[in-house]
C-alpha cells in the first residue's frame, strides 16, 4: 500500500469523505444560528416599539368603562315620555347576567378569556403581520374581550385609526386592566358597553 506525505491512501479517503459528510451539518448550524439571531433582533426591535406606543396611552378611567347614560323625563304617572342625549343603556349587574349569555359572548369573541393575561399573543402577531402586509392598517380580529373593552371605552372605532400604535396602547392597557379588576368584572363592563343597534348599547338595554 502505497502513501502519500506519510498518510496512506485508505486514511487519505476516510479523512476526504468525514470532512465532505460535515459541509451540510456546518451549513445547517450557519443558517439555523442566523434565523435565531434574526429572530431575537426582531423581537428585542418589537419589544422597544412596544414599549414606547405604550408610553403614550391615554388614562383609562371608571367612568371611560362605564359609559354615559341617557336622562329619562318621566311624567306625573312616572311613565317616560322622552329620553335627553347620551347612550341609551341600562346598567346589570354581573349576577343579572345568565351563565349561558356569559359562555356564549366568551365562546364567540375570546375562548381564552378566562386564561390569558388581557392579551393574546397569537392576536397580536396577526395585526402586526396586518400592519406590514397591509401598508400600515390592522386588519383581522385577534383582540381579547379585555382589549375591545378597552377599545370600545378609549378609542375610536374607525378603521382607520387601527394601527400599531394603537393596537400596542390597547393592549398595554389592557394588561393594566387585568390586573386591576377580576374577569367577572371585566366581562360585565364588557356586555353593559357593547353597542347593539342605533343608540342601544349594552345588552341589558337589547
Amino acid at each position: 500500500m502505497s502513501e502519500k506525505n506519510g498518510v496512506s491512501r485508505k486514511d487519505y479517503k476516510k479523512t476526504s469523505k468525514k470532512n465532505n459528510s460535515q459541509e451540510p451539518k456546518k451549513w445547517v448550524k450557519r443558517v439555523l444560528l442566523a434565523f435565531i439571531t434574526l429572530f431575537l433582533l426582531v423581537m428585542v426591535a418589537g419589544g422597544a416599539l412596544f414599549t414606547y406606543y405604550a408610553s403614550s396611552a391615554p388614562e383609562l378611567t371608571e367612568e371611560d368603562l362605564v359609559g354615559t347614560f341617557s336622562t329619562e323625563l318621566v311624567d306625573k304617572d312616572g311613565d317616560i315620555f322622552y329620553t335627553l342625549g347620551g347612550e341609551n343603556r341600562e346598567y346589570a349587574e354581573a349576577n343579572e347576567y345568565p351563565d349561558v349569555m356569559i359562555n356564549a359572548m366568551t365562546a364567540i369573541e375570546d375562548q381564552r378569556f378566562n386564561d390569558h393575561f388581557g392579551i393574546d399573543p397569537l392576536g397580536i402577531g396577526r395585526a402586526a403581520f396586518g400592519y406590514v402586509t397591509n401598508r400600515g392598517q390592522i386588519v383581522g380580529g385577534g383582540s381579547t374581550i379585555t382589549q375591545q373593552l378597552v377599545k370600545l371605552s378609549v378609542f375610536s372605532k374607525e378603521k382607520a385609526d387601527q394601527t400599531l400604535e394603537r393596537k400596542a396602547q390597547e393592549a398595554w392597557l389592557a394588561i393594566q386592566l387585568e390586573r386591576e379588576k377580576s374577569k367577572e368584572q371585566i366581562i360585565t363592563l364588557y356586555l353593559n358597553k357593547i353597542h347593539m343597534a342605533g343608540n342601544v348599547y349594552g345588552v341589558a338595554t337589547a
